[in-house]
C-alpha cells in the first residue's frame, strides 16, 4: 500500500517557555532534538537500515541509560482490524504493526512513534508489552540497556 507519513509539530516546550518550531514526521510528537533530551532515544545508522538506541547528551559510554523492566516508549500507530490489515497488506509481511488487544492491531507505517524503529534480534534487550488499558509500549527485558546500546525486541508473530 501507498502512503504519506504524518508529519506533526514538536510539541515539547524550550527553555524559554515556547513551543519548539520543528516538525517530527519519523518518530513521536518529539522532533530528534527534543526525543534526545526527554526520551534518552536516538535514531542512528543501525546492521539493518535504521535503529532505535539508548542515548543520552552526556553519558559516560557504559552509564545505564533504562533498568530493567522500565518502559522505554509507547507504541503508536493506526488501530486497525485483522481484516483492515489484511486488506492493506495481502500476502506481504506489515513490518510495522505489532498485535494488540481483541483482534485489533497497531500499525506505525503511517503513524508512528519512535518505538517503530526498534529492530528486531535472537537475542532481545526489550519487548513490546501490551498493559491493561490496551496500551502498547516497548520496555527492557530484566537487564540494564546502557549508553549508545541498540533497542532490539523479540520477533513477534502476527
Amino acid at each position: 500500500f501507498e502512503g504519506q507519513l504524518a508529519s506533526v509539530r514538536c510539541d515539547a516546550q524550550k527553555r524559554d517557555d515556547n513551543q519548539c518550531r520543528m516538525r517530527a514526521v519519523q518518530g513521536s510528537s518529539k522532533c530528534w532534538q527534543h526525543t534526545l533530551d526527554k526520551l534518552h532515544l536516538r535514531i542512528l545508522k543501525a546492521a539493518y537500515g535504521k535503529g532505535l538506541f539508548a542515548m543520552k547528551r552526556k553519558a559516560n559510554q557504559n552509564e545505564i541509560i533504562f533498568k530493567p523492566h522500565q518502559n522505554i516508549i509507547q507504541y503508536h500507530g493506526e488501530i486497525l482490524t485483522s481484516k483492515q490489515l489484511k486488506e492493506r497488506y495481502g500476502q506481504h509481511t506489515a513490518p510495522y504493526t505489532m498485535k494488540s488487544t481483541n483482534g485489533k492491531y497497531v500499525d506505525a507505517a503511517l503513524h508512528r512513534s519512535v518505538a517503530s524503529l526498534a529492530n528486531h534480534s535472537l537475542t532481545p534487550n526489550a519487548e513490546a508489552r501490551l498493559k491493561e488499558d490496551g496500551t502498547l509500549i516497548l520496555r527492557t527485558l530484566g537487564r540494564p540497556i546502557r549508553q549508545g546500546e541498540e533497542q532490539q525486541q523479540q520477533q513477534q508473530q502476527q
